[in-house]
């Protein structure tokens, strides 16, 4: 696989996995996760294979860190917050 497509497959992974869940619509944080969280994933082994590849140039699959875990963390910080805390309503 080549550089470009290396990175355009990242960032388009991290960026639908940012966005799928706003299109499902769905405030059930479990479907949020099972829609961004293979995602994530799929941007994580992306970002590893770059790494390995291309080394510094692989850097630039983190410009689609926030984007791949935004959902995730959103959703686990609310978890935490919820059940740690015992602040659910």
């Amino acid at each position: 696989m080549s550089f470009r497509l290396t990175i355009i497959l990242a960032l388009t992974t991290a960026g639908m996995s940012c966005v799928f869940p706003r299109i499902v619509g769905s405030i059930d944080y479990g479907s949020v996760l099972f829609v961004s969280l293979p995602l994530s994933l799929l941007w994580l082994i992306l970002a590893i294979y770059a790494f390995a590849k291309y080394r510094k140039r692989g850097l630039w699959t983190l410009l689609g860190l926030p984007l791949a875990l935004y959902w995730p963390y959103i959703t686990f910080a609310l978890y935490y917050e919820c059940y740690a805390h015992h602040n659910c309503l």
